[in-house]
């Protein structure tokens, strides 16, 4: 594994590219964790509820990191973080995801 260097300014990884990923990975993990937990808890208690939150706070998770990253550093990174996302809107919804070929 190597060393690459870089610094948080503002929440927000800047440095190398291996840096900036790592980073980023780091990010994305925490957040679908995040979201994982919170799905648990509401599902089956207040699917409103989630939906809300899901649609106010945990969309939004990262909105703000991945404005101010190039997408050269995050391609392919994000596809976790969105899988999470859409796994409690299918879950909520009662639809198909979209990501398993079929509209919605």
């Amino acid at each position: 594994m190597s060393v690459a260097t870089g610094i948080m300014v503002s929440g927000v990884p800047v440095g190398e590219d291996e840096y900036v990923r790592e980073t980023v990975t780091g990010l994305v993990e925490k957040a679908v964790s995040k979201i994982t937990q919170i799905k648990h808890g509401l599902q089956l208690v207040s699917p409103q509820s989630l939906l809300t939150l899901t649609q106010y706070c945990l969309q939004p998770l990262l909105d703000f990191h991945f404005q101010c990253i190039y997408p050269t550093q995050i391609t392919g990174r994000l596809r976790e973080f969105d899988d999470a996302v859409l796994s409690v809107l299918t879950s909520v919804s009662g639809l198909p995801g979209a990501r398993d070929g079929r509209d919605c």
